[in-house]
């Protein structure tokens, strides 16, 4: 959890989410993102957090039943095949996730159409900067090249022009 401590509130924060929202936690593990994001939604919103491993997820489940999250559910899943409808969630969050099974861009496109119009992925990725390419050595370099000119330019959220949101081109 220290790990995660600092990237939490302004991962929460960049996604927009608020009351009354629907938010799905990509990678949820064991709930260091989820937990926020749910408060955040607050018991009008709904949260749902998807992890590949069984035992997190039902691990996530019975510690949210202990708190009386009942507006927070988890499921079994692979990111790269994420089951949902389309237009499905106002906010998509990933905590330290993504870069684990992206090998591309191409990859991260599913998630474009779960989003409504003016929906926001927001992710967070480690930062490896090698000398001798500047990139981060530790993603793909479809990754690196996809997401780093966003997160060094922020956006007005009001305007809907962030790089992730339904209105604009994967």
């Amino acid at each position: 959890m220290i790990l995660f401590s600092p990237i939490v509130r302004p991962l929460v924060e960049s996604s927009g989410t608020g009351t009354g929202q629907s938010v799905l936690d990509v990678g949820c593990g064991t709930r260091h993102l989820l937990f926020p994001v749910t408060e955040a939604v607050e018991p009008s919103g709904e949260v749902i957090g998807f992890d590949l491993a069984e035992e997190m997820a039902e691990y996530v489940e019975g510690d949210a039943r202990e708190r009386g999250l009942g507006q927070m559910a988890t499921h079994v899943m692979n990111g790269q095949k994420p089951d949902y409808p389309a237009a499905r969630f106002d906010a998509i969050v990933a905590g330290f996730s993504v870069f684990i099974w992206t090998h591309g861009s191409s990859e991260l496109r599913p998630y474009r159409a779960l989003l409504r119009p003016c929906g926001v992925f927001s992710a967070s990725t480690p930062s490896f900067f090698p000398t001798t390419t500047g990139k981060w050595g530790f993603l793909p370099e479809t990754v690196h090249d996809l997401l780093l000119p966003h997160l060094t330019q922020p956006k007005e959220r009001d305007a809907c022009d962030c790089p992730f949101a339904t209105t604009t081109g994967w």
